[in-house]
């Protein structure tokens, strides 16, 4: 099955949904969005997923989309908790490339209603034990200087399904602004909603390069007449000097453990 591209964004959308599996994609500022979908399989390993060689056909872009859970990297040696989420590769049957403006005017945009506003999982006082573990015994024996904490927040949707998910998606397309992705995602069993802030690592044939975004100056959303200013501002910013010191220092050690000749 393949969309037709004289579609309407309304009538590809609904035709998208027909499908096991789908997603709507839009990578960082581009000018439309992507719209695949497919069946759906559950593999192992990265290892069994099937690759290609050769250009794809004609008016194509992508064979899969995989939804990796973090628990794959046992797959290079390293420690993770395995929480049973699947590996799970959708292979594309359609692809459609539709205007943003035109996206967004033809997504749902009706309010969300919470059935349980919810809470953290974690009360203040056992997220403060946990900094405070982390800064005596990582920090202070030399294993990090820069973490995040991760504190997750839930509540419970009413009637969340596709229009609900579009609706999120509709809300995340007009607002956030410097995104790499901004997605939703259907794999069948669950759902994935986000815009995930930035690129961690890019591979190139044999080169691994790596871009933090803190302490780094963007110049997304500044005027042009005001950007001199702003950076030489950032510039004599101490705790934005003292940010990217540290950040670049942790960076440069990943990369020596995963690069053969160090970072």
């Amino acid at each position: 099955m393949s969309l037709d591209p004289a579609l309407d964004p309304r009538a590809a959308l609904d035709q998208l949904l027909t499908h096991e599996a789908w997603a709507v994609v839009r990578t960082r500022d581009a000018a439309t969005v992507t719209l695949v979908g497919g069946r759906r399989s559950e593999v192992a390993s990265l290892l069994d997923v099937p690759l290609e060689t050769g250009p794809p056909p004609p008016g194509r872009r992508y064979d899969r989309l995989l939804a990796v859970p973090f628990r794959q990297v046992r797959e290079r040696g390293f420690a993770a908790h395995d929480d049973g989420a699947p590996l799970t590769v959708v292979e594309v049957e359609t692809e459609v490339e539709v205007p943003l403006p035109d996206l967004v005017a033809a997504l749902p945009d009706e309010p969300l209603r919470f059935s349980d506003r919810g809470r953290f999982e974690t009360s203040d006082e056992e997220y403060a034990e946990v900094v405070r573990r982390i800064i005596d015994d990582e920090i202070g024996h030399g294993e990090g200087a820069n973490l995040v904490v991760a504190r997750h927040y839930r509540a419970q949707v009413e009637d969340w399904g596709p229009a609900a998910a579009l609706g999120v998606l509709r809300r995340l397309l007009a607002t956030e602004r410097g995104a790499y992705w901004t997605y939703v995602v259907w794999t069948g069993e669950r759902w994935l909603v986000g815009a995930s802030p930035e690129r961690h690592v890019s591979v190139h044939g044999g080169d691994v390069r790596m871009n933090p975004i803190s302490g780094t100056f963007r110049l997304r959303g500044v005027p042009e007449e005001q950007r001199k200013a702003r950076l030489l501002e950032f510039l004599a910013d101490e705790k934005e000097i003292y940010e990217l010191f540290m950040v670049v220092d942790e960076e440069l050690k990943m990369m020596c453990d995963v690069c053969d000749r160090g970072g």
